[in-house]
């Protein structure tokens, strides 16, 4: 007899266990996160530079802001992750949603075999830079660039 009521529990413990652990489950796979819609800074940090743009976000449309230039790029979340296909570009981004203000993320070249830039994301007002009524220094001259990619220049 206590054989069956040490089985009984034992089955009743497993069945219970099973139950809160696909209940888990399924709070997990329904979550679905969101991002507020406006203006956002966007910063790739790259040889321990920070490379800011300007972006906007509405519903599912991500805008790459380049002076006048507006870039239209489809806007992907799932879950608590975003992805932006650049398909001009070859590259893509991709990242976790931090909170509705805030992403991280990384920056794809998809030719390029284990090539990643990080970035995070914050909304902001529309500004990229700070400002400054003294600049740290003077760039009205002219200068050249040279940009190398492996043998090419």
């Amino acid at each position: 007899m206590k054989k069956l009521i040490f089985i009984g529990g034992l089955m009743l413990l497993l069945i219970s266990c099973e139950s809160a652990t696909e209940n888990q489950h399924k709070e997990i796979n329904t979550k679905s996160t969101s991002v507020e819609s406006g203006s956002w800074k966007f910063s790739f940090i790259t040889q321990k530079h920070e490379i800011p743009i300007r972006v906007s976000i509405s519903e599912d449309s991500l805008f790459i802001h380049n002076a006048d230039e507006k870039i239209d790029l489809a806007f992907t979340i799932k879950k608590d992750s975003f992805y932006v296909a650049i398909p001009n570009f070859d590259s893509h981004l991709e990242g976790v949603i931090q909170s509705k203000t805030q992403l991280k993320g990384i920056y794809v070249k998809d030719y390029v075999e284990d090539y990643s830039i990080m970035f995070l994301a914050n909304r902001n007002d529309g500004s990229v830079f700070e400002s400054s009524n003294n600049p740290k220094k003077e760039i009205n001259n002219k200068y050249a660039v040279t940009i190398y990619d492996g043998d090419k220049t």
